[in-house]
């Protein structure tokens, strides 16, 4: 079932026709199905905060803090802040964190 996911994926989603794109939905929820109850690949617990969040996509990346601040164009100080919680204005600095993370196309 793998490898027929693999195929249909690599054909992209443009040139799939109906009957294939429903059929590479339901093979995919399948396989997700299995990983997470036989596998047992499902986080221990969904992430609750955005620092649990980000560091979760760090980790997923393997990119480091200073590496994403580069990246996002923040100082290296104020994603520790972020992460650590430190941050007086922690709303604020998600809000611009997560509008840089995504134009970075890191997918939360």
């Amino acid at each position: 079932m793998m490898v027929e996911i693999y195929n249909l994926m690599n054909k992209r989603e443009s040139k799939l026709t109906k009957l294939e794109s429903t059929k590479l939905s339901k093979m995919a929820i399948a396989a997700e199905l299995y990983e997470d109850s036989i596998l047992g690949l499902k986080p221990l617990k969904e992430t609750a905060t955005i620092p649990e969040l980000v560091e979760l996509k760090l980790f997923e990346y393997k990119m480091t803090q200073a590496r994403l601040a580069d990246e996002i164009g923040l100082a290296k100080s104020k994603v520790s802040e972020i992460l650590n919680r430190n941050s007086q204005n922690i709303e604020d600095r998600c809000r611009t964190f997560i509008r840089n993370c995504i134009k970075l196309q890191i997918k939360f």
